[in-house]
């Protein structure tokens, strides 16, 4: 048989990039742990974020592993990353600029969340 590899995707040119052309106030390197859990490392006390799941297209296995596992949505947030390898928080006056630097660098990049008054904590909803 054949098997398919995605090449792993490396975020370090692209986000250096970022970096030097909008005010980015953190990243959050999507591994391990799901999106939550990896946003909420850097966030600090006095804010929340929350990722609206929809927003981007998650790769059809994501589905298919949910499927087999009958896993509910829940569990695929807290231990995949559906399809999200790096978050960055920018202010929302730069979203626009940062989406252009991050696709001219040749990765696909939505919005996908806010963030908002709260805890440190991090979740996903449905969009």
């Amino acid at each position: 048989g054949e098997e398919l590899l995605r090449p792993s995707v490396i975020y370090a040119p692209a986000m250096a990039a970022l970096r030097r052309k909008v005010e980015v106030h953190a990243f959050a390197h999507v591994t391990g742990g799901g999106i939550a859990g990896n946003l909420e490392r850097v966030l600090p006390h006095g804010v929340d974020g929350v990722v609206h799941r929809g927003i981007w297209e998650e790769p059809r296995i994501c589905a298919e592993v949910q499927a087999a596992g009958d896993s509910a949505d829940a569990e695929m947030e807290r231990t995949f990353n559906l399809g999200l390898g790096m978050l960055a928080v920018v202010p929302a006056r730069e979203v626009e600029h940062a989406l252009d630097t991050v696709r001219a660098s040749g990765h696909r990049a939505w919005e996908v969340g806010e963030i908002v008054a709260g805890r440190g904590r991090a979740r996903v909803v449905r969009a």
